[in-house]
């Protein structure tokens, strides 16, 4: 075989090209060939490598029952997770409840103590005062809206003077007739 014939294997190789028989081919150029060109040194070497390692036969893979598999156990994993997960919520809004009624309870709804303080008269009758004085505040706060009410009750009033004059021009109307 020429050289130039191995160079092109040789291109096809290092492509990932070749057809078995163009390895095989190439594997026995170099094994068999004494006046090997010295650029052709490096891939003899290569070839005399790669011919000492056996093919390794793979052992069969039955891919899709190992995937298949996985995935069941992964499920399997998950769904317990997903139990677990929920029982422990369950327990831990439970303690949680307990320990809010316990503290609401414990504050907010103690029983009532009869400590409050003593009120002399004269500071009773001033909270009185102060609170009434409050109360007649807000509400006079509301009737300034009443002043515009008063004006309207004063026109109305002009209007039945108007009435009245009106009584009188008729009559003077009917008397001229």
């Amino acid at each position: 075989m020429e050289a130039r014939e191995i160079k092109l294997l040789l291109n096809k190789f290092y492509e990932g090209v070749t057809t078995s028989e163009e390895e095989n081919t190439l594997r026995g150029y170099f094994k068999t060939e004494v006046n090997i060109p010295e650029e052709l040194e490096d891939d003899k070497l290569l070839f005399s490598e790669l011919s000492e390692y056996k093919e390794e036969s793979l052992p069969d893979f039955d891919l899709e029952k190992d995937l298949v598999a996985v995935i069941e156990q992964q499920e399997t994993k998950v769904i317990r997770f997903k139990k677990a997960r929920f029982w422990t919520l369950r327990i831990a809004a439970s303690i949680f409840i307990l320990f809010a009624t316990y503290f609401f309870v414990d504050k907010y709804v103690a029983p009532p103590s009869n400590s409050t303080p003593e009120m002399s008269p004269e500071m009773a009758y001033l909270e009185t005062k102060k609170a009434l004085l409050y109360v007649s505040q807000k509400l006079n706060g509301g009737t300034e809206e009443l002043k515009n009410l008063q004006k309207l009750t004063e026109s109305l009033e002009n209007l039945s003077k108007l009435k009245e004059f009106d009584k009188a021009t008729n009559m003077v109307k009917s008397q001229n007739r």
